[in-house]
């Protein structure tokens, strides 16, 4: 990963419900991985000298990016209390911003509002300039209803240098959801709980020599 071994996972929020999943991802992700969380709030209204009309007399900038920051740190402790959380507000525009995140990130979460492949293709799409040009791995969380647990982290690969990438990277998450799931008390069982041993399965169109 870019930032390293025990780099945190870094979530955009913007205090969207979209970011709001995205937030409920990450702090469940770094929880499993034994991670600390960082959740980042790029805006770039200060860079104007002003801010969008129809706001009330007085709005401060600062604070309600601080108060998006501590919402999202507060949420995310709610998941998972145990958890170390650290915010961040940043003036400038959200996607260098964001690139430079992840160059110290373990991976960086963001959340899609009505996500499609339409949505990526479109000029300007921040998630798309994240996932072309990020150097950790990003998570795009749809603005869904979250489905229950499956004991499967699914990957497409194609033979590429990138598919062995992101082939390595399911490997890893298939296996903290593993660990994660032997240390639950539900007398039940883990829907998510799998088995560690997915690793060791070769990369299709890899070589293991």
């Amino acid at each position: 990963m870019a930032g390293g071994t025990h780099a945190p996972v870094v979530a955009a929020v913007n205090g969207s419900p979209a970011s709001e999943r995205a937030v409920d991802w990450a702090a469940d992700d770094a929880h499993r991985r034994g991670l600390r969380l960082r959740v980042v709030y790029a805006f770039d209204w200060p860079l104007y000298h002003s801010t969008p009309r129809d706001l009330p007399g007085g709005f401060d900038a600062e604070e309600y990016a601080r108060r998006i920051v501590d919402d999202a740190r507060r949420r995310a402790l709610e998941r998972a209390p145990a958890l170390a959380v650290e915010a961040a507000h940043v003036t400038g525009d959200p996607e260098p911003v964001l690139l430079a995140e992840s160059q110290r990130a373990h991976s960086l979460v963001v959340g899609t509002h009505h996500f499609s492949t339409v949505d990526l293709v479109i000029p300007g799409s921040l998630t798309m300039a994240l996932l072309l040009s990020s150097s950790c791995p990003v998570v795009a969380v749809p603005d869904v209803e979250t489905l229950p647990l499956r004991n499967r982290v699914t990957v497409g690969v194609d033979g590429s240098e990138n598919a062995r990438t992101a082939s390595e990277w399911a490997f890893e998450a298939a296996d903290a959801a593993a660990r994660s799931c032997a240390r639950c008390p539900c007398p039940r069982g883990c829907p998510g709980n799998g088995s560690a041993g997915s690793r060791n399965r070769p990369i299709p169109g890899s070589s293991t020599a």
